[in-house]
């Protein structure tokens, strides 16, 4: 367990269209399982809890870890995030000395915020396969990066102490439905002024994302309208025939309810599903 400061949080998501992502977390033999629409895309070795009571030199009883059992969501996912008084990043680059890596997905257990519990890379890796982390799932950092580019927000994580056996029998109505959180209505412009921190500013990224228009992303959305957005909703605009780039004009890059509409019709947003099947 790590009480994790979330210094730059981005709740990325791929395209997760007609696609469901579920994570197996197996803490008897510390392996992560990938799935995708039903069936084992990757295994990853991960660390998991220490364990939290001693046993007799050579006995086979797996004793408890301090890692959580259940079926959890995904609730935040944070790039190079702070742990304590530990920075996320030294002159811009990730700080090679951060417990927690470069990546961070948070799990919602007892109600967090998702900051208590989470799957994380690591400044440790030969702790990776053991029971070494305070409560956490540890990972390489090149194989957490991978999975953060690949698991959108609300994905279930099922962790258990039993057996694998390629399929996933976590809580089906954990994570069962994200598109819920998106709207086909337009918010209002107020939403997207620069420095504005709402919920539709991720959507609108998400839906840039989608239609392939967020090359000014450096690693994917956030609630933050920054130039970023500006520029990625400019291009969009721009794609749709809309001249003049100046504030107030078709294609200043922020959206009205004509972009809005656009994106969400030709982004397929509310067709995203993370059913079990």
């Amino acid at each position: 367990m790590m009480a994790m400061v979330i210094g730059f949080t981005l709740p990325y998501q791929t395209d997760a269209a007609a696609v469901s992502y579920k994570i197996e977390i197996n803490k008897t033999s510390n392996k992560l399982y990938l799935y995708k629409n039903g069936k084992v895309m990757k295994v990853y070795p991960v660390a998991t809890g220490a364990n939290t009571a001693k046993i007799p030199t050579g006995s086979k009883v797996i004793p408890k870890s301090a890692t959580p059992e259940g079926t959890f969501p995904i609730v935040v996912k944070t790039v190079n995030p702070q742990w304590k008084n530990v920075p996320g990043t030294v002159n811009g680059k990730p700080n090679p000395d951060n417990p927690l890596g470069v990546r961070w997905h948070g799990l919602k257990v007892n109600g967090d915020g998702g900051n208590i519990y989470g799957i994380h890379g690591t400044s440790n890796p030969s702790s990776i396969g053991k029971h070494a982390s305070a409560g956490c799932i540890r990972m390489q950092n090149k194989d957490v990066v991978e999975l953060f580019n690949i698991v959108p927000l609300n994905t279930a994580v099922w962790i258990h102490s039993g057996k694998s056996d390629g399929k996933w029998k976590g809580n089906p109505n954990v994570g069962a439905n994200s598109s819920a959180n998106y709207s086909a209505s337009y918010p209002g412009k107020k939403y997207f002024t620069k420095g504005a921190n709402n919920k539709y500013v991720y959507q609108l990224g998400v839906m840039l994302q989608r239609t392939g228009y967020g090359k000014h992303y450096r690693v994917g959305p956030s609630n933050v309208f920054t130039e970023a957005d500006r520029l990625n909703v400019q291009e969009f605009q721009l794609a749709q025939g809309w001249r003049g780039t100046k504030l107030g004009q078709d294609a200043d890059g922020y959206p009205g309810p004509e972009t809005w509409n656009r994106l969400v019709k030709q982004s397929g947003i509310l067709k995203v599903n993370t059913s079990n099947n």
